[in-house]
């Protein structure tokens, strides 16, 4: 895909700056463009970093500033580690913690609820019976190795 291509493939948003991918969608929600070099689909977002910015090292991820997974403005683009890109998640609240994992089996709530409980003298085993759940989950909530966030 040449430069003009890409281009014809983006629409500016006036309020954000964004500069948001209007062709294909791959399964994770990033846009997807199709390299003509290596006969491959690459990330819309990595190319446009490629185009404007140069090579990217193939460890280092292409982070969006904006948190906006459409957008391949450049200025929106930074690179990072793995690593890096966890720790913009957390600093910007976009992780799963707590209560905002759909898989969480509690509240955050009935956490801080077993927490007291516990340190008011209710055992782990009345405390797994009241709350239903395993002998590690209330272990590690206890030791706050999960739900660390809570106090």
């Amino acid at each position: 895909m040449t430069k003009e291509e890409f281009f014809s493939n983006t629409m500016p948003e006036p309020n954000t700056g964004c500069w948001i991918w209007c062709r294909y969608i791959g399964k994770k929600g990033y846009g997807e463009a199709w390299d003509n070099v290596n006969k491959t689909t690459k990330l819309a977002h990595r190319y446009s970093y490629e185009i404007h910015k140069g090579q990217i090292d193939k460890e280092l991820y292409v982070c969006h500033t904006c948190d906006n997974k459409f957008c391949v403005n450049p200025d929106h683009l930074f690179l990072g580690t793995h690593q890096d890109n966890m720790d913009d998640m957390v600093v910007k609240k976009r992780s799963m913690i707590g209560g905002r994992n759909n898989k969480a089996v509690l509240t955050e709530c009935q956490i801080v609820e077993i927490r007291a409980r516990f340190n008011l003298g209710m055992t782990r085993r009345q405390l797994r019976v009241v709350y239903n759940i395993g002998n590690t989950t209330i272990k590690d909530i206890i030791a706050r190795k999960t739900w660390k966030h809570l106090q």
